[in-house]
């Protein structure tokens, strides 16, 4: 077969090998589809010849594939028309391809001293994924959760540091095959491979324990549905259902926690005490809350919010989300085209927050021991976005908690897509995650990215557990954070540049 029909075969093998590990996130499966994935796009690289066709290819099956239930979101929760939904979900489609397009650019203008040295499809993807624009920021490295020595390594250098040793292992190791040559070109990414899985292994002991004293916390899942939750005549009837829910977790020293916009009916952001707002929850002396409401400034700055109750009934200043969903929380480019919000009229026109908040909670447990520790909410989306979560522990948070609704996604693969991908943010910073959802999936995450309890969708029913806080600091949240990202891009952007200028002279 000539070597120009190679290549567009490779790619759609590639992206059907990733769009199946996306379709079982978490598992051995995944991580084995994930890197089979690679392995094929690698191969589809070396055919002589490859077109931007082939990998515009890529890019529209992963994406329409892998993230098939945007359709149902962007309808249900945007309010979409089905026919504008799907022209908005073709637009994601495509617009997300051109990622693969700009890949496939850097890595034809890198060097020839890069590719020898089998980091050029390794820089440009890396490059790629973080200049594009993409609303679902996924990367090839999620897949291999499950292989937990390897992924650990995400405490350095982050999702993308691993996605880069990805490609630039399997690159070596389809060079030595195809060479059949002991090159150090081909030896050295299989080396740091292997040192990087024996940084796993060293490092997963010591996250197994904790000298801290350990909290118990209870997240509640209500299973409200869609409907019900945006009911004006339920708001009543679901506020009491999570109150019925907490009440059976009420203990001294406990943290409640309740997803996002449980509270549907609008407070005001400056209540400092639960007896000033009858809607917030409040069991009696001893037990913590972080609830997920709607809050106000003024009639024309309203957020969607998570607010701190402490165990002796006081409120702190609510966190307010700051990445706020396109077509349900605003429209966006609404200010410059009017005619959009015609389009949907259903979407609300939330203000973004400014910061992240660090709540510290002081209680007594049952044992009579204080338990003192700090928390940081992300909300919704957020935890999907590696930054907040590193700023959120760089500035003290010793445990994090995500508040969302997940409902929106129905019954598909989504809500295991988006606690996967929060996963990471547990190694990064080694921090238990909480995921409190309205609707699952409900979970806790250990500091090694391990889902070690969770509620499964669409069911009602309270998680307990005993989680730890932490404060210590990786190299990840202390120095590297984007920076590796950044080094990269300006790397392969630069390196392609001088290529570009001096092939002219």
């Amino acid at each position: 077969m000539p070597q120009s029909r190679l290549a567009p075969i490779l790619a759609c093998i590639s992206a059907l090998l990733t769009s199946l590990a996306w379709w079982q996130p978490g598992t051995h499966t995944s991580a084995l589809l994930g890197w089979m994935g690679i392995a094929f796009l690698v191969a589809c690289l070396r055919c002589p010849g490859v077109s931007y066709r082939a990998l515009f290819a890529h890019g529209l099956i992963c994406n329409a594939l892998g993230f098939y239930w945007l359709f149902h979101t962007i309808r249900d929760f945007g309010g979409l028309h089905p026919i504008v939904a799907a022209g908005v979900f073709l637009l994601f489609i495509v617009l997300s391809a051109n990622q693969q397009l700009l890949f496939l650019f850097l890595f034809k203008r890198l060097p020839n001293s890069f590719h020898a040295a089998r980091v050029a499809a390794a820089l440009a993807w890396v490059s790629a994924e973080f200049v594009s624009i993409r609303i679902f920021p996924w990367s090839l490295a999620h897949t291999q959760i499950a292989f937990q020595e390897f992924v650990q390594f995400a405490d350095v250098l982050g999702a993308s540091g691993l996605t880069f040793v990805l490609l630039w292992a399997t690159d070596g190791l389809y060079c030595f095959f195809a060479e059949r040559r002991l090159r150090p070109s081909n030896m050295l990414p299989l080396i740091v491979f292997g040192l990087i899985v024996v940084y796993g292994a060293t490092s997963i002991p010591q996250h197994d324990i904790s000298a801290r004293a350990p909290v118990n916390v209870a997240l509640i899942q209500g299973n409200v549905s869609i409907e019900e939750k945006h009911d004006m005549k339920y708001f009543t009837l679901n506020l009491e259902r999570y109150r019925q829910l907490s009440e059976q977790s009420a203990q001294p020293g406990a943290l409640i926690v309740w997803p996002e916009t449980v509270v549907n009916k609008f407070i005001g952001d400056n209540v400092r005490n639960v007896l000033d707002e009858p809607r917030l929850p409040f069991v009696g002396p001893g037990v913590s809350f972080l609830v997920g409401a709607l809050t106000y400034e003024t009639q024309e700055r309203y957020f969607n919010s998570a607010v701190p109750i402490f165990d002796n009934g006081t409120v702190g200043k609510p966190y307010h989300k700051q990445i706020l969903m396109p077509f349900g929380e605003f429209t966006p480019f609404s200010s410059s085209l009017p005619w959009l919000k015609a389009l949907n009229q259903t979407a609300a026109d939330f203000t973004p927050g400014k910061e992240v908040n660090i709540f510290r909670y002081e209680s007594q447990a049952q044992t009579g021991a204080a338990v003192s520790y700090t928390l940081s909410p992300l909300i919704c989306y957020e935890d999907v976005v590696p930054e907040l979560a590193r700023q959120a522990t760089a500035g003290g948070a010793e445990i994090l908690v995500n508040l969302t609704n997940d409902a929106w996604f129905g019954d598909s693969v989504a809500p295991y897509q988006h606690n996967l991908i929060a996963s990471f943010r547990a190694i990064e910073n080694r921090r238990y995650l909480l995921r409190a959802t309205n609707a699952g999936l409900t979970s806790i995450i250990n500091p090694l990215g391990q889902t070690v309890a969770e509620l499964r969708p669409f069911t009602e029913g309270v998680l307990e557990y005993q989680v730890f806080p932490e404060n210590g600091q990786t190299l990840y949240t202390r120095f590297f954070g984007a920076w590796f990202n950044i080094t990269v891009a300006a790397i392969s952007l630069i390196a392609c540049l001088v290529r570009m200028l001096t092939s002219r002279q």
